[in-house]
Formats: C-alpha cells, structure tokens, sequence
C-alpha cells in the first residue's frame, strides 16, 4: 500500500500477509536552501604571509569576499549549489636592497561564480550522506609589486579546493540534524505495529501486524526537492493470549 510522499503524519491499514507500506522522506528545495544558507559564511576570508618567498620582506597577503545570490536548484535531475562571490585582495611588501628599502602594495578585485553539484545518497545506518562535486569560474584579474604578479584565481581556487571537506561535513551535519531519519522512519515503523483483538465462536484471538522488514531507495532529486522512499514489509496473523510486543526498528536499512 503506498502512502503519500510528504514528511507528515502516516495512517496505515496493512491486513494482508506480505503487505507492504510506503514511507516518505523529503527534503523541500527551501529547506535545502535555508541549510545552504547556515553552512556558508556570510564573509570569506584569509591571510597568507611571505606570499612571495625569498623575494620581499614582510609581505602579506590578504582578502576577503562576500557570497550573494546562492541558490540551490535541480538541474537534468541533480542538484546543484549556485552563487557569486565578490571582495578584494590586498597584498604589501617590501624589497630590501640592502641600502635601499622600499615598500609598495597592489590590490586586486575578487569575481567568482561558483557552482557544485551536490550528490547525496543515504547510509544503511540511517544518514545523509552529501558529496560535492565543485566547478570555479574566477576572474583572471591580477596585481603585482616590484614585478611580482599575484592571480586572483590562483588564490581563491586553491582556498575553496581546501576547504571542500569542511563544507561537505557542516552541510551534511545540517542535514541530518532537520531530518532524523531513524527517528522519522522509527515513528512510521510503529504505526505500522497494530493490535486488534476480535472475537470468535471458539475464543478470544489478537490481530496482529507487524513490520518485519524494511528497504529504502536512493533519494532522487526532482524540482521541489529530494525524495526517497521507504518499503515496508508487514506480517499479519492471529495469535491467542497476550498480543506480543512490537519489533524494534531494524539498526541498519536495506538498501536499493
């Protein structure tokens, strides 16, 4: 019996052996898109000294940009993670002749537009697991001091390359902490758990059903979000006595 793909309350009626029940899990793009929001910094940053080696004394580089517009959006059903960045660099130093010492500084503007595919799969312990899969499109804009050039590209792609674990570990982390999958599945595993008594000509007997087994599908994106599905086998027989008590959620999936 399939239910309705939605992250709300489930009624369930299974009373055939070898019933099935449909569990929904969905992820909303503005859910997605709010999560987006909280793993990435309202401002980005970085400082790097002796930029420029053996050739100047005392020279820093420093700079800092803005993300705007993300958006997170499903695209020839993949999701994707859009925004532009834009700040400044600035960079000092000195070159010291022995005799002579002069000191000068350049700056150069920041322009990005970022894009990463963000794959996610779900794990046979119940979580979200998130992957990225990132493309940078940086300005060529450049500046130099005493003929040393410094590249805007070179500095900002190589900050997000080695910060792509960080990112994937915080958006994750957001994930499954606004959708507990074992705690949605393991509500939906106890409605399904139903007890009934009824009685016959030659006594009292318990209806029972139970869901014995479980098997999740990968999650697919589509264009209001990210949705998978949850296939839950139930038994059904009649016992006499005490009705016995329910199984336990199974403490990993099956998956597809």
């Amino acid at each position: 019996m399939a239910g309705p793909l939605d992250a709300g309350p489930l009624d369930y009626a299974v009373v055939r052996p070898g019933s099935y029940a449909e569990i929904g899990v969905f992820l909303p793009m503005p859910v997605l898109q709010e999560i987006a929001a909280l793993a990435v910094p309202a401002k980005l940053s970085g400082r790097v000294d002796d930029w420029a080696g053996d050739a100047l004394k005392d020279d820093v580089l420093t700079w800092s940009a803005t993300p705007r517009d993300l958006e997170i959006v499903s695209r020839d059903g993949g999701l994707y993670a859009l925004a532009r960045l834009s700040g400044l660099a600035r960079i000092v130093g000195t070159l010291d002749l022995g005799i002579v010492k002069s000191k000068d500084e350049g700056q150069v503007a920041i322009a990005a537009q970022l894009s990463a595919q963000i794959g996610v799969a779900i794990t046979p312990d119940y979580r979200f697991d998130l992957s990225l899969a990132p493309m940078f499109d940086v300005s060529e804009a450049s500046a130099s001091i005493f003929g040393i050039s410094f590249s805007a590209r070179g500095l900002l792609t190589g900050w997000l390359e080695s910060r792509q674990g960080a990112f994937e570990a915080e958006l994750e982390a957001l994930v499954n902490e606004a959708v507990d999958l074992h705690a949605e599945i393991g509500e939906s595993w106890g409605r399904l758990c139903q007890r009934e008594a009824l009685e016959f000509a030659g006594g009292r007997r318990v209806l029972v059903v139970d869901p014995v087994a479980l098997v999740m599908t990968q999650p697919e994106v589509t264009e209001a979000g990210v949705q998978a599905r949850v296939a839950v086998r139930a038994e059904t027989r009649l016992v006499e006595g005490a009705a016995p008590g329910c199984p336990e959620l199974p403490e990993m999936l099956e998956l597809q």
